[in-house]
């Protein structure tokens, strides 16, 4: 799935860069580690934009019931 949405984000107008994160399993404490989505946008209106709109995706699907965190840069 990771490379099917990486080239998905990376055809976005104003997305510079998707970078993946596998998860792992954590072998001291049996948890997960979570995967995770790095992504650099265009310094310009378009990556504003692009940034805004996953945001917004990532909000709805934490309030539907999943597991979503997201950090955004400082403005």
């Amino acid at each position: 799935m990771g490379k099917s949405l990486k080239s998905i984000l990376s055809n976005f107008d104003g997305i510079k860069s998707v970078e993946f994160e596998d998860a792992e399993i954590d072998k001291d404490d049996g948890g997960i580690f979570p995967a995770s989505i790095t992504m650099q946008f265009t310094p310009d209106e378009t990556g504003f934009h692009a940034m805004e709109s996953i945001i917004w995706a990532l909000g709805d699907m934490a309030r539907a019931g999943g597991n979503v965190r997201h950090h955004p840069p400082p403005p």
